[in-house]
């Protein structure tokens, strides 16, 4: 999307004005459509991209501005896009003809840490800050995953970010996940990437639903502690796996860490993980 889009999509009484000066009343409903995220008809994306996208250009050109992808554009507070167009324009002088987007909780909140900016690159890179920018990079593979497809939901990129469905999440790497949070919550540690992962593979799991950033951060509020993260560990694994595949991990993994217990018998995340599995099983039966 550009940023003609943009305009149109934060006030709808431009209607009177856009319509029929620039776009005729299909052209505008077409258009709104695809805003709001819905999928067009095969028709509708050929009349999209053969008289309306050739007009967005054509209005650019006249302006002077590069045309930004923007997903999200309901959520993103006034004067962060703007603000964020300019960060990949001035990162797309340092890293010449690289895709670059910006996405995380700076777009949505007004309190954030860092301005999240994802860089895709062929060849691994140190991540690095400048100021409250974060630049992270990303290998080409990653513009696939389940990862991708939720922080493209709420961003300003450079390039077409496509979102993808359709992915497969084993149960054991649920349960890894599940217990590298517990582990680091009982410790009292900072689980911040960790609890954002675990939300966004838990609901995935249990729905099919991709969480966009703004969903993952509203939720990483509420998941206070190990209780509400156990809780949603068993919701997802009762609603998004069946029984045989449950209790062929869930029973092995109760079996090996009982033995674990009867030796560290004060291990507070593993008596968490027993008593959250027994759960699973008692539920899933």
């Amino acid at each position: 999307m550009v940023k003609l889009e943009q305009l149109i999509c934060i006030s709808r009484l431009k209607k009177d004005i856009l319509v029929p000066s620039i776009f005729t009343r299909l052209q505008f409903n077409t258009l709104k459509k695809r805003l709001a995220g819905k999928r067009l008809t095969k028709n509708e994306q050929a009349y999209y991209y053969k008289f309306i996208k050739p007009k967005i250009k054509a209005a650019l050109s006249l302006s002077g501005n590069n045309e930004f992808f923007i997903k999200g554009i309901e959520n993103i507070l006034p004067g962060r896009g703007e603000k964020a167009e300019e960060i990949i324009r001035a990162l797309s002088r340092k890293h010449r003809a690289k895709r670059i987007m910006v996405s995380g909780s700076f777009l949505f909140s007004r309190k954030f840490n860092d301005i999240d900016v994802f860089v895709i690159s062929k060849y691994r890179k140190e991540d690095y800050k400048k100021g409250r920018i974060h630049i992270n990079f990303l290998p080409e593979s990653a513009l696939g995953s389940l990862f991708f497809s939720s922080i493209a939901k709420i961003s300003i990129s450079n390039f077409r970010a496509d979102e993808n469905s359709g992915f497969k999440l084993s149960l054991r790497a649920l349960l890894h996940n599940y217990e590298v949070l517990v582990s680091y919550i009982v410790q009292g540690k900072t689980a911040s990437d960790e609890l954002r992962k675990f939300i966004l593979e838990s609901e995935y799991a249990a729905r099919g639903v991709v969480l966009s950033p703004k969903h993952i951060y509203e939720a990483k509020i509420r998941m206070e502690n190990k209780s509400m993260v156990s809780n949603t560990l068993i919701n997802s694994v009762i609603l998004g796996y069946g029984i045989k595949e449950i209790k062929k991990e869930v029973l092995i993994s109760i079996r090996d860490y009982s033995k674990i217990l009867s030796v560290y018998k004060n291990a507070e995340n593993i008596k968490e993980y027993i008593n959250t599995y027994e759960k699973v099983v008692e539920l899933a039966a």
